[in-house]
């Protein structure tokens, strides 16, 4: 097998570079760009393609968002159901977070307990029997929870 020596290599790649810059000042200099010119009439009806193009786009779009909202809702009117919720008698805060947790009314353990603490609702929690239409924020929750 033949090696190959550093001037090979060296007037290879000379040949290489020499290539790429002769070929890049042909295409900078002669460039194959065409242009044409458009007559007004050419240029009104092309713009008027294209607008009733994106109008049929926006359209078709709106429809598809009006069937998915219509669906939204329809999940939503689906989802939408109502609980009944237990509290007992010196039931502790914790219990009560882990049992709503349990039962999906929240998301949150930690995201709940916190926003009992800024409103300053854990202590007046009340016993009881509560009927809770999901899905409930955690305000609205607490506002039925303190209220008997």
């Amino acid at each position: 097998m033949k090696k190959f020596k550093t001037t090979d290599i060296a007037i290879l790649l000379l040949g290489l570079g020499s290539g790429i810059i002769l070929t890049a000042s042909i295409f900078y200099y002669n460039p194959t760009i065409q242009y044409k010119e458009y007559t007004d009439e050419e240029i009104v009806a092309k713009y008027t393609e294209i607008k009733l193009r994106d109008e049929r786009k926006n359209e078709s779009l709106e429809d598809n968002n009006e069937d998915e909202s219509k669906d939204k809702t329809e999940d939503m009117e689906e989802e939408a159901k109502e609980v009944k919720f237990i509290i007992n008698k010196g039931e502790t805060i914790t219990e009560i977070i882990d049992r709503l947790y349990e039962l999906n009314i929240i998301e949150s353990k930690e995201s709940f307990l916190d926003r009992l603490k800024v409103r300053e609702a854990t202590g007046k929690i009340q016993y009881g029997e509560f009927d809770i239409e999901l899905p409930i924020s955690y305000d609205e929750l607490i506002n039925k929870l303190i209220s008997k």
